[in-house]
């Protein structure tokens, strides 16, 4: 389904680029049809304080999500670009304004 989306836009030609956002991009394989890899960390104490405020998850439930996801430290060693999101919304909009450019 996202080959074939990409696919669509680029016969248009409208867009510059495509980001797909994937918690187990490289477990499923989805690199091979990326240019570029940018992993966006967060520490774990805060990911999961994220993840209850956010969407109410357990305790139970988000250490079995994270089980399944690759180490942040794996993750990293196939990034071309490492966000660190453990300030504000704001601080990591300017990261990627940056990097953006």
């Amino acid at each position: 389904m996202i080959e074939n989306a990409i696919e669509e836009e680029k016969k248009k030609g409208e867009c510059k680029f495509f980001i797909i956002e994937a918690a187990i991009l490289l477990e499923t394989g989805y690199q091979a049809i990326c240019d570029e890899i940018w992993v966006v960390t967060t520490k774990e104490s805060l990911r999961r304080q994220r993840l209850k405020e956010s969407r109410g998850y357990s305790e139970e439930k988000i250490t079995a999500i994270m089980k399944e996801q690759m180490p942040d430290e794996e993750f990293i060693k196939y990034a071309d670009f490492v966000i660190e999101n453990n300030e504000s919304l704001e601080n990591v909009k300017r990261k990627l304004d940056l990097l953006l450019v």
